[in-house]
């Protein structure tokens, strides 16, 4: 029976930690169009994309045919459209404008970049190479590493929480168990730090890799790649994770004595629970 109720419990525990969603942003249409070729140039272009984009982490550069960057602002979100990127542009000539743009996704925090052309100006005519049309998904093996360090982390915490709530606290209660209380303590407490450690190492890993990834995919330096990351959903998500996991290591500080020699679940442990449940809520945010 107590076999049953703990392979219950530990697959309760990864199922509230939900996996993020593997779809990247990508674009469905532009303004002007790929390959277009217009009578004169709008005061500004913008992309729309299949997911909800993060403006303050994403970046359109438009060179006109002179090789100068046209663009007069960064890049925002159309009002009333969470899809869509625009900037302002200036004119520079008739000819062949090419723009490069990189997005970071609301959703999920995934980045993507391209590039595209249209031309200005009856007679332009524009060629699209693969170099100017590539679309390229960002996605790291070192990304999906500190996922599952994080999640496993948050996996053992469940597990050691719920268990010694539900099935150990009584068992080491009775008189038979007595001898093997001290070392079912420790056993409990050490699960709890490794997850602890696991859940937050995992997070910090993640906002690394993730600034270093936005540093190169929009060629800047790793300070201002992670104070932008760390103002996009995603990055205040991750961030939120951490402080919740934090949060239950100070509780399991504060209180492991009363924890363990309790007979009954504490204050303590409902704050714990609660911290785990912040966490799942910022892993459901960036998913």
């Amino acid at each position: 029976m107590h076999v049953r109720a703990v392979g219950l419990l530990i697959l309760g525990c990864f199922a509230l930690a939900p996996l993020a969603a593997a779809a990247h942003a990508m674009p469905v249409s532009y303004t002007p169009e790929s390959a277009a070729v217009v009578d004169s140039l709008p005061q500004s272009l913008s992309i729309t994309f299949s997911e909800r984009i993060d403006a303050r982490a994403s970046s359109l550069v438009v060179r006109g045919p002179n090789g100068t960057e046209v663009e007069t602002a960064k890049p925002k979100n159309l009002e009333g459209d969470v899809r869509t990127l625009t900037v302002p542009v200036r004119p520079d000539g008739d000819g062949t404008y090419v723009v490069s743009w990189s997005a970071v996704s609301s959703d999920d925090g995934h980045f993507t970049k391209g590039a595209y052309a249209f031309g200005v100006g009856k007679g332009t005519q524009v060629v699209e190479t693969s170099a100017t049309s590539e679309i390229v998904k960002v996605a790291t093996k070192s990304e999906a590493l500190a996922m599952t360090v994080e999640l496993a982390g948050n996996g053992l915490l469940w597990a050691a929480l719920l268990l010694f709530v539900f099935v150990v606290r009584k068992k080491i209660q009775l008189p038979k168990h007595e001898g093997s209380r001290a070392l079912v303590e420790r056993g409990y407490l050490s699960m709890l730090i490794v997850g602890a450690f696991l859940g937050i190492g995992g997070g910090v890993l993640q906002l690394y890799v993730k600034t270093l990834d936005l540093a190169s995919l929009q060629a800047i330096a790793l300070a201002p790649a992670f104070l932008s990351y760390i103002h996009t959903t995603a990055g205040m998500a991750t961030i939120g994770r951490i402080f919740a996991v934090a949060s239950l290591f100070v509780i399991l500080l504060v209180g492991r004595k009363r924890i363990t020699s309790a007979s009954r679940i504490t204050l303590y442990e409902v704050g714990m629970i609660f911290a785990l449940l912040l966490f799942a809520y910022f892993r459901a945010n960036a998913s």
